[in-house]
């Protein structure tokens, strides 16, 4: 994921714009609450943003910027991002979220959940 931000020079140049990645602040977020969690985890099928391993649940998150929390979930499914984790028995959460570059905020998320299979 890629966010947009000004970078100020110590001149009187006008602010440029460039591009940042967000992914790792969020990890050291998840891991200062506590949580194992794994960012830009590279699959056969592509990468993943960012998983986050909690006691009782799998969290896997697609971030988006200026397109679609559906199309961050899309992508989960259909890459197949939760599949290396169906094994381990705790629910997996998979989450998309978007990113406005105009409000600079989230724009929206959607979440879906698997239930743990029993055996």
């Amino acid at each position: 994921m890629a966010v947009s931000v000004y970078r100020h020079h110590k001149s009187n140049k006008p602010a440029t714009k460039c591009t940042m990645s967000a992914t790792p602040y969020i990890y050291v977020l998840f891991r200062w609450l506590g949580f194992y969690t794994q960012s830009e985890v590279n699959t056969s099928k592509g990468r993943l943003d960012c998983i986050l391993f909690a006691p009782k649940q799998i969290f896997i998150i697609e971030f988006k910027v200026d397109e679609s929390a559906e199309k961050a979930l899309a992508q989960i499914n259909e890459k197949g991002y939760a599949d290396p984790y169906r094994t381990d028995g705790r629910p997996i959460i998979k989450i998309g979220v978007n990113f406005s570059s105009e409000e600079r905020t989230i724009e929206g998320w959607k979440v879906e959940e698997e239930l743990k299979v029993k055996n």
